[in-house]
C-alpha cells in the first residue's frame, strides 16, 4: 500500500510516492515508469509520508512507520532525508526514538524548517533534522496522526490527536493550544484528518471517524468546518440518511483522508474505503462517488480501496489532477475543472 506522495515544485510530471513495505519510488513521467530510490539506502522501508521542499526541489524528507493501529502496521526507524533527489539518504539526529511517523509538514521558504506528527507527539527543527525540539507530547493512543499549516501562513499549524480532537499552533509550532476537545463535540471521535482551503484559508475542513456507531451525524462519520481558523466548528449534516453519510465507514479508524478544493472554499474530498466530492451547502453536505471502491454501481469502480492519501495538481484555467494513494498504490485523474 502507498501513503505519501510529493510533486516535484518544478515539474509536476515527477511524483515521488512512499509505501509502506517498498520505500520510495520516483516517476518522473506521470506513473508510466517507476524507479527505486531507497531499496539499499534506507535500512527501514515502512515510508508512510513524504515532503518535498518547494524551495529546493532535491531536499525531500521522509517519515517510516504507521500510527494508525491496524494489524499489518510496519514499525518506523525515524525519519530520512536527501539533499540530492533521492540519490543519497541521511538518518536525522535522534528521530528514531520518535515513534511511528504520521504526517510531515515543511516550511514553503525554509528547507531546513519541518514539523513532524508522530505516535508521541510533535517534533520541531529549524536546521534541516541536525536536532529536534519535542513541542508537543501525547501518551498512550493520543497519536499525532495529521499536520497541515495554513498555505499563506506556515506559522498557523494543525495537528490531529487520536482519541482527542484538534491542536493548533500561530507561532510556526512552537506551542499549542487545543481547539477541538472531542469532550465538547462527541465524546467517542477517534481519528482526526484536516485539509485548510487554499481558496479561503480562514476555512478548515475535518473528516472524523467515531467506532461502534456513534458518529453524530453518519455512523461512523462525521464532517467538520471552521471559517474562523478553528475558532468555532460546525458539525456538517445531511437531509439524506445517516447509512448514505457514512463516507468513511466503519475502516475510518484505518483510511481516513482530506483534501480541500484548490479553487472552491464549499467543496473537498474525502477518502475512505471509497472517494467522494463533497459540497456544502449551508450547514449541510451532498456527496457523490468519484472513485467508488466495491460499489459497482457507482463511477470508477476500477479505482482500489481503501484511501491513504490525497494530492493536487494545477494545470490551467482552473483545471487539476487528484492523485490517490491507497493499498493498490497510485491512482489519477485527468486535468478537468471538475476531476473524478
Amino acid at each position: 500500500r502507498t501513503r505519501g506522495m510529493a510533486i516535484d515544485p518544478t515539474n509536476n510530471k515527477r511524483w515521488f510516492v512512499g509505501s509502506v513495505s517498498g520505500g520510495v519510488w520516483l516517476t518522473e513521467d506521470e506513473g508510466v515508469s517507476w524507479v527505486n530510490l531507497t531499496d539499499t539506502s534506507i535500512p527501514n522501508l515502512s515510508t508512510s509520508t513524504i515532503v518535498i521542499s518547494p524551495q529546493d526541489k532535491n531536499t525531500l524528507y521522509v517519515g517510516t512507520g504507521e500510527p494508525f493501529g491496524n494489524l499489518g502496521a510496519v514499525g518506523g526507524a525515524g525519519i530520512f532525508k536527501t539533499t540530492d533527489g533521492g540519490t543519497t539518504w541521511s538518518s536525522l539526529g535522534i528521530s528514531f526514538s520518535f515513534g511511528d511517523v504520521g504526517r510531515i509538514i515543511i516550511n514553503p521558504t525554509n528547507k531546513n524548517n519541518v514539523l513532524v506528527g508522530t505516535t508521541r507527539g510533535i517534533y520541531r527543527t529549524i536546521d534541516g533534522g541536525a536536532n529536534w525540539t519535542q513541542t508537543y507530547a501525547t501518551s498512550g493512543s493520543n497519536w499525532v496522526q495529521d499536520l497541515d499549516a495554513d498555505p499563506t501562513n506556515f506559522n498557523i499549524q494543525y495537528g490531529s490527536v487520536e482519541n482527542f480532537g484538534l491542536v493548533k499552533s500561530i507561532d510556526g509550532g512552537l506551542t499549542w493550544t487545543t481547539i477541538f476537545d472531542r469532550a465538547n463535540f462527541n465524546s467517542s471521535h477517534r481519528r482526526f484528518e484536516t485539509s485548510v482551503s487554499p481558496a479561503e484559508p480562514n476555512t478548515l475542513f475535518v473528516s472524523v471517524y467515531t467506532p461502534n456507531s456513534r458518529a453524530t451525524t453518519g455512523v461512523n462519520t462525521d464532517l467538520y468546518v471552521s471559517r474562523n481558523k478553528g475558532g468555532t466548528f460546525t458539525n456538517l449534516k445531511t437531509s439524506g440518511s445517516a447509512a448514505a453519510a457514512n463516507l468513511l465507514t466503519d475502516q475510518g479508524w484505518y483510511d481516513n483522508i482530506i483534501m480541500a478544493h484548490p479553487f472552491d472554499a464549499n467543496v473537498f474530498y474525502v477518502g475512505g474505503v471509497a472517494v467522494f466530492k463533497v459540497t456544502i451547502v449551508g450547514e449541510n453536505f451532498v456527496s457523490s462517488s468519484i472513485a467508488s471502491g466495491y460499489d459497482s454501481a457507482q463511477i470508477n469502480n476500477e479505482v482500489h480501496v481503501d484511501q491513504h492519501g490525497m494530492e493536487v495538481i494545477l494545470g490551467n484555467n482552473q483545471e487539476f489532477r487528484i492523485l490517490l494513494a491507497n493499498d493498490g498504490g497510485v491512482y489519477s485523474t485527468s486535468f478537468k475543472t471538475d476531476p473524478g
